[in-house]
């Protein structure tokens, strides 16, 4: 296989046993898996049930549901790949609006993709915005980054008050208590972008803001 994984709340050691088994790598960090995906290359991630982690998110952004390990097992007891579709997870509906969002109408593409291939860049659901970031955190800019941009977007640093003419939006870590500049634009929390990729929908900005249920 010349697939890459990456697992979100698995077993690392057996699942890492289980992927090289058949051929593939195995992925530590979001950062590889971004410059791997630039390259080209197939990432699947393998995760227990739905999750809102970012390793989740990443899957989600590229147009792929995250696959439980069972595909894994039934790829070696045939030798080869097999349909991934019976094994994808659900993506959830977001937890952020009430009602919930309907589920994505132009999911069932993943269908045509064999649960296997990503959208194409120029598809995803925040192609061609351009979208600025405050955090204090780096781990958290670095991760979030790599979600937004593997969904289409263009990230910028909205520090930079002469890039936020441009920007479709602010995402702003929740900790951020001042905003280094007034935007000419809507400021949400990482929320807003969870809500696209799950319904692989550009969705509206809530009146009341976001709340931010991810996790790591």
């Amino acid at each position: 296989s010349d697939y890459y994984f990456l697992t979100t709340k698995l077993e690392e050691p057996q699942t890492s046993k289980l992927v090289e088994s058949l051929g593939g790598k195995m992925i530590r960090s979001l950062i590889e898996a971004s410059r791997l995906s630039n390259k080209g290359a197939k990432i699947l991630v393998l995760a227990d049930r739905t999750r809102t982690t970012k390793k989740f998110l990443f899957s989600l952004s590229r147009g792929l549901a995250p696959l439980k390990p069972g595909w894994l097992q039934e790829c070696r007891r045939l030798g080869e790949i097999t349909d991934a579709i019976p094994y994808t997870i659900p993506f959830g509906v977001p937890l952020f609006r009430e009602p919930p969002l309907p589920p994505p109408c132009n999911w069932v593409s993943l269908l045509n993709r064999q649960g296997l291939l990503p959208v194409p860049r120029e598809e995803r659901v925040l192609h061609g915005l351009e979208i600025g970031l405050v955090s204090e955190s780096q781990s958290f800019a670095d991760n979030v980054s790599v979600v937004i941009e593997e969904a289409g977007a263009t990230v910028v640093k909205a520090s930079k008050s002469s890039m936020a003419q441009n920007l479709y939006c602010v995402v702003c870590e929740k900790t951020v208590k001042r905003l280094p500049h007034k935007y000419p634009c809507e400021v949400v929390e990482f929320a807003w972008v969870v809500e696209c990729v799950q319904t692989q929908k550009r969705v509206p900005f809530a009146k009341k803001g976001y709340y931010d249920f991810t996790d790591f």
